[in-house]
C-alpha cells in the first residue's frame, strides 16, 4: 500500500522510567541532588500522544520514535529551571545559535554559567572580540534578558574584573535518544567534546527505550542494552570521566494490554484514502498526457479547455494528498543530526 510508512496515526500511550544505570559515581551525585534529578525522571513519566504505525513484522503494531521524542521534550520543558536544546560554548551552557543543539535538555547554575562566559569574553584575560562573541552567542530572547540582568546586578568591569565561579554549582545535561544504535557514538563524542571545552558537567542523563516500549519502535532504534555496552566501555577506558546516568523508558503496562484497534483502523483508513487519491492522480496525469498529444495535431480550443480542467483537477488532487500526508506525517525516525 502506497500510503504505508508515509503516515502515522495519533494514539496515546503511558510511559514510565525504570531503574537507572550509573557510571563514574553517578549514583553518589544522584543521592546528593536527588530532588533536582527526580524532577527530570518524574517529568518523563506520563501519558503521551504518539504516532501509530504498522510494521512489516510478526507484531505489526508500532509507534514513530520521533513523535515520542518530541512529546517528551515538550513535557520536560514544563519543569521549572530546565533548558531545552543546549550547546557548550567555551565551557558555558547556552541555547544553540542554530536550531539543533548538542544536547536535548539541561539544568545549569546560571550564576556560574554567566561568570564563565563573562570571564572568557570580557574578563581580565578575555578574548579581543569578546563583545562580538557575546552578541553572537547570547541571541535567545530569554537568555539575553537574563544576561542583561546579570550585567546590571553584578556590574563587572570589562577586561578588569575576573569573576570567581562558585564551587558548589551543579550542572546537568541530557539526551533523549531513539535514533539508530550508531547515534550512541555521536552522543558520546558530543559529551567528550563538551568535557574538552572545560564544561562543568556534574551529571549526564541518557534516556533510551527498553522492554515493550522498544518493541514498538523500529528494529534499529538504540535500546538500553546498546547504551549500556557502549557507555560501559567508554567509561572504563576513561574516554568519558563524568557521571553518567542511563535512564530506561518503558510502557506503564504490558504491550499486550494496549488496545491498538482504533489507531490501526484510523491508520488503515488514511492509507486507503491516500492510495485512492494517488490512483486518481495517476489517471488524471495520463488523461492530460493524452489530451496534450491530441492537441498537437488538433489545436481546437475545446481540447485546450479540457487540458486546463484536467490540470486543475490534478492540482486539487495533489493538494489533498499533501494535506493528508502533512496531517498524519510519519517523520523519518533516523534523521537526527
Amino acid at each position: 500500500m502506497s500510503g504505508k510508512k508515509k503516515i502515522a496515526y495519533p494514539m496515546k500511550i503511558n510511559i514510565k522510567t525504570e531503574e537507572p544505570v550509573f557510571y563514574n559515581s553517578a549514583n553518589d551525585k544522584y543521592l546528593l541532588h536527588k530532588e533536582l534529578i527526580d524532577s527530570v525522571l518524574n517529568g518523563l513519566n506520563g501519558t503521551y500522544q504518539v504516532g501509530y504505525v504498522k510494521r512489516d513484522r510478526p507484531f505489526r503494531h508500532g509507534i514513530n520514535a520521533n513523535s515520542l521524542n518530541e512529546a517528551l521534550r515538550n513535557k520536560l520543558a514544563e519543569i521549572p529551571g530546565i533548558g531545552g536544546e543546549t550547546d557548550v560554548v567555551f565551557g558555558s551552557f547556552l541555547p544553540p545559535v542554530h536550531s539543533k543543539g548538542e544536547f536535548d535538555f539541561s539544568i545549569v547554575d546560571k550564576i556560574s554559567n554567566f561568570y564563565n562566559f563573562w570571564n572568557h569574553c570580557c574578563g581580565k584575560s578575555g578574548v579581543i572580540d569578546g563583545d562580538q562573541q557575546v552578541d553572537y552567542y547570547i541571541r535567545d530572547e530569554k537568555t539575553k534578558l537574563e544576561w542583561d540582568s546579570f550585567i546590571k546586578r553584578d556590574n563587572p568591569q570589562k577586561h578588569k574584573s575576573h569573576l570567581v565561579v562558585p564551587e558548589h554549582a551543579f550542572n546537568l545535561i541530557g539526551e533523549i535518544q531513539f535514533g539508530n544504535w550508531a547515534m550512541v557514538y555521536k552522543d558520546m563524542f558530543r559529551l567528550v567534546s563538551a568535557i574538552n571545552k572545560s564544561a562543568k558537567i556534574d551529571m549526564y542523563i541518557y534516556v533510551v527505550a527498553d522492554g515493550d516500549l522498544l518493541s514498538l519502535m523500529s528494529d534499529q532504534v538504540v535500546g538500553l542494552s546498546d547504551a549500556i555496552k557502549r557507555f560501559k566501555e567508554n567509561t572504563e577506558n576513561h574516554n568519558i570521566n563524568k557521571p553518567v546516568m542511563i535512564v530506561p523508558l518503558n510502557l506503564s503496562s504490558s504491550v499486550n494490554d494496549i488496545d491498538f484497534s482504533e489507531a490501526e483502523k484510523g491508520y488503515d483508513d488514511i492509507c486507503k484514502q491516500i492510495v485512492l487519491l494517488e490512483k486518481k492522480l495517476a489517471k488524471v496525469k495520463n488523461a492530460i498526457k493524452r489530451k496534450k498529444e491530441e492537441y498537437k495535431t488538433n489545436k481546437a480550443q475545446e481540447i485546450k479547455k479540457q487540458i486546463d480542467t484536467l490540470t486543475k483537477r490534478k492540482k486539487n488532487t495533489e493538494n489533498k494528498i499533501y494535506e493528508l500526508k502533512s496531517l498524519y506525517r510519519n517523520k523519518e525516525e533516523f534523521d537526527e543530526e
